[in-house]
């Protein structure tokens, strides 16, 4: 199965039909799993913290998910991260320092897409380890950013032709 999903970029927002299940956003700060960015507070809904988990389990030893944004608002209606079913990450070294993947995340200038070829100096082979263990998770990364993942809302839902789970979730990020 690829992790590549086939939507037109332009019409990610597209209604799709959810069937809130009302599950809860959790605050990954404490995990002692995965590798939180340094001056964030991220939440995500349960399901994907979970599979945050699953996808750290897969890593070679020594590799770490880097969890750099969850759940955020940001007053628009289809606004990005607005279920708590989208995360960004990255990876890094069991010391918390990032692995390059050939892009700053965020990075929408540069080869941002999960597949585009980059430099030969490991950011392929990154991309690679990263997309392997966040698709095994159940994990679908958004067709123009590598670093952009989701589970439950409407990007996944139109990759798995699955029911979304996930509607917006007001308040704080």
């Amino acid at each position: 199965m690829t992790s590549e999903c086939l939507v037109d970029v332009d019409s990610w927002h597209i209604d799709v039909p959810v069937a809130e299940c009302g599950e809860p956003l959790v605050d990954l700060a404490g995990s002692e799993v995965l590798q939180v960015g340094p001056d964030r507070a991220v939440r995500v809904r349960l399901a994907v913290a979970d599979r945050l988990v699953v996808a750290q389990s897969l890593l070679p030893r020594g590799v770490r998910l880097l969890v750099v944004a969850g759940h955020r608002t940001d007053g628009t209606p289809h606004g990005p991260h607005a279920t708590g079913g989208e995360v960004d990450v990255t990876l890094c070294g069991a010391d918390g320092t990032p692995l390059w993947l050939g892009t700053q995340v965020p990075d929408v200038g540069g080869p941002s897409r999960l597949a585009d070829e980059v430099a030969d100096d490991g950011a392929g082979a990154h991309r690679a380890l990263l997309g392997r263990a966040m698709t095994a998770a159940g994990m679908v990364n958004h067709p123009a950013a590598w670093w952009h993942w989701s589970y439950g809302e409407h990007l996944w839902a139109l990759a798995t032709r699955a029911a979304a789970r996930y509607a917006r979730v007001a308040g704080p990020s």
